[in-house]
């Protein structure tokens, strides 16, 4: 009988041991809708560029303001004006060659997947703008509203999918090739990947329907299987369907760059700082990252831009305490601490972390004490008990 209990205990130890080591894969893409349109969560106006060549402009600008309203609840009518002239060397851009506002209107449509700082277009209104005194003044006064926003690739359509529903629209190419179309239905489908890559165009995916028929293609070239994309253009709602379009999952062109954004900052916002923490070799590794830069904090390492300090503490010296800010305006504000990856006991009070060299118990820890204490509890409950029948 107390062999089949040890064993029966050793059998459970194994379990939790293997149980412990197990990575259990979970699909977060598998209860995705087989039909989705952003539209039905937020409000979504069309654009007209008009004869300015600014697809990427106008469609990386929707991407922010889907992902603005959809995440935050905020909506925004951001310049695209804005973000065209700001390539201009004039206007304190990188690009020599633009000289003047027809400049301007024929050469940013071929820069892709662009999410600069960004105006309102109230601050500063989509029309063209001469190379003048005046015009940089209102260029250079106007009030940025986007502070930073982190940009995401995508490597199947299931992501594309799932950003979609939670982030917002997504940035991609099409053949602007009117000979892919299907007018009748709004169709388009390119599967010659060769075709004229000067009519590539900047569009913005905001839904999809797995079950579009192929048929709705043009019946000259269709693509094999059902399904597409719903892709909102910079054309006016004269053009399309109310200026949207269906273009088929196998479009050629569609995955070559979808980009889209996440955590969109806006001025105003409070900056973020992260606190990473480890053990290494019995010493204590701090990283401290912020979206601004940070002011100096004595006997730590700095990058370059300012925005992330170092610092190896010997765990014989704790706790230690600094007083975290951030630069915002030439001023110090106090920063919020988020904690992740912990080994050591690190908490925040107002602003100030306080480092323990304080170790925890982790997994595996955990895992060791139970397969050490368990037999020596056994062995000492099987001595106790046969003392008692030595005593009777």
């Amino acid at each position: 009988m107390k062999k089949k209990i040890l064993f029966s205990i050793l059998i459970i130890v194994s379990i939790f041991n293997i149980w412990s080591n197990t990575v259990f894969a979970i699909d977060d893409t598998q209860n995705l809708p087989t039909s989705y349109d952003l539209r039905n969560d937020i409000a979504i106006n069309v654009e007209n560029q008009g004869q300015r060549e600014w697809c990427a402009i106008y469609s990386a600008t929707k991407v922010v303001q889907t992902t603005l309203a959809k995440t935050r609840n905020i909506n925004y009518n951001l310049s695209e004006s804005y973000l065209a002239y700001s390539f201009a060397e004039y206007f304190g851009g990188s690009f020599s060659d633009l000289k003047n506002a027809e400049d301007v209107n024929h050469s940013t449509g071929a820069v892709q997947m662009i999410f600069g700082k960004q105006v309102l277009e109230s601050d500063f209104p989509n029309k063209d703008y001469e190379f003048n005194a005046s015009n940089k003044e209102k260029f250079q006064n106007a009030d940025i509203v986007i502070k930073s926003a982190e940009e995401v690739t995508f490597n199947n359509r299931e992501t594309m999918k799932k950003h979609i529903m939670e982030n917002g629209g997504i940035q991609v190419i099409i053949d602007g090739n009117q000979k892919w179309y299907n007018f009748s239905n709004c169709a388009i489908y390119c599967n010659d990947f060769n075709s004229n890559t000067e009519q590539s165009h900047g569009v913005t995916i905001i839904g999809w329907n797995d079950n579009y028929s192929r048929d709705n293609f043009n019946s000259n070239c269709k693509p094999q299987n059902n399904g597409a994309w719903l892709i909102l253009n910079s054309w006016g709602n004269d053009w399309g369907n109310n200026g949207t379009a269906w273009v088929s999952y196998e479009d050629i062109w569609i995955y070559e760059q979808p980009l889209g954004v996440k955590n969109v900052k806006i001025i105003g916002d409070p900056p973020v700082t992260e606190v990473a923490y480890s053990q290494r070799n019995g010493y204590v590794q701090a990283i401290i990252k912020s979206d601004e830069e940070l002011k100096d904090i004595d006997g730590w390492e700095t990058s370059d831009d300012r925005k992330a300090f170092i610092k190896t503490f010997n765990e014989q010296v704790a706790p230690y305490t600094i007083n975290v800010y951030s630069e915002i305006d030439n001023s110090s504000v106090p920063v919020e601490i988020n904690i992740t990856n912990a080994d050591f006991k690190v908490y925040d009070t107002n602003s100030t972390i306080h480092i323990e060299g304080k170790y925890k118990l982790n997994s595996k820890d955990l895992r060791l004490v139970i397969i050490v204490l368990v037999p020596i509890l056994i062995i000492l409950l099987f001595i106790l008990k046969h003392l008692k029948k030595i005593k009777k």
